[in-house]
Formats: C-alpha cells, structure tokens, sequence
C-alpha cells in the first residue's frame, strides 16, 4: 500500500491502476449550503459529501483509488458526519 502526502502528484502508473480500478476520487467540491461539508465526485459522479474533518482524517484527495469496501466505509462515515 502506498501512502500519499497531500503533496504528492499522482504518477502515470497510479493513473493505469486508477483506470483499472475504476473507483477514482475526480473531484472535491465545498458544500454550497453548508461549507463545513465537501462533496466527493468518484469517477466524475457525485458520491456522497463529509466533513472537513473526516476528509483530512482519511487523507482523500484527486486520484485516489478507491477500493468498493473502502468506498462503502466512506458512504457509512458520510451518514454519521
């Protein structure tokens, strides 16, 4: 597992992997009615928002692959923020 700092650039080969997983975090917008929230696009879609707080907790950024479990723990998380 290879671990990113929020500095970090996502390389070539983690966007041929990105691809080949599917599950890809494309983009974080702050919430409109409520900025305290971001909301998190995978694969261009809107999946779900959380916290400021709980998308530093799990260090979500552009380009992260996302697995289907580790995707279902956010969603869940998502609920309680």
């Amino acid at each position: 597992m290879k671990i990113y700092k929020l500095s970090d650039e996502v390389s070539a080969k983690d966007d041929d992997l990105a691809e080949s997983a599917g599950l890809v975090i494309t983009n974080l917008k702050q919430g409109v009615k409520n900025p305290g929230r971001v909301n998190v696009y995978v694969d261009d879609k809107f999946a779900f928002s959380l916290d400021v707080a709980q998308v530093v907790d799990f260090k979500l950024k552009i380009g992260r692959v996302l697995t289907d479990e580790k995707l279902e723990e956010l969603k869940k998380a998502s609920e309680f923020g």
